[in-house]
């Protein structure tokens, strides 16, 4: 009886593992303020570091008129809105498949590893404040 229950343990894992092989990051609809419909997927590490990718590989930010921007290359931010906007102009010169970018990688982990320094040094306080009997 133990051994037949541990098959089926292990058939179920087995399962989801294979579940898991064919899962695919889902898109979604995102509408331009003019009513323009486009996909879009979020890639990265919820709201601290993601960005949105279309199904054709091209970056997607929102710019300060409300509109959805290809994204191009800045010198202090990862991205920023060429002023192409999605589905309305032709995509020249924009970010596409960020993963062939050694340029937008490198900006990509200084930026993990300034928040995952900020996420060490406020730890570092809650601990020194639960030390002390602040807390």
């Amino acid at each position: 009886m133990k051994m037949f229950n541990k098959l089926i343990l292990a058939f179920c894992f087995l399962l989801m593992g294979m579940n898991g092989l064919f899962a695919k990051t889902p898109y979604y609809t995102l509408t331009q303020p003019n009513g323009l419909k486009f996909q879009v997927r979020e890639i990265g590490y919820c709201c601290v570091l993601s960005y949105l990718e279309t199904p054709d590989g091209y970056i997607v930010v929102r710019g300060p008129d409300k509109f959805y921007h290809y994204a191009a290359s800045h010198q202090t931010k990862i991205f920023s809105a060429s002023g192409l906007r999605v589905g309305m102009d032709a995509p020249k010169n924009v970010i596409r498949n960020i993963k062939n970018n050694p340029e937008i990688i490198q900006k990509i982990e200084a930026e993990a590893e300034r928040i995952n320094a900020a996420i060490r040094k406020n730890r570092q306080r809650f601990l020194e404040c639960r030390r002390i009997g602040y807390l």
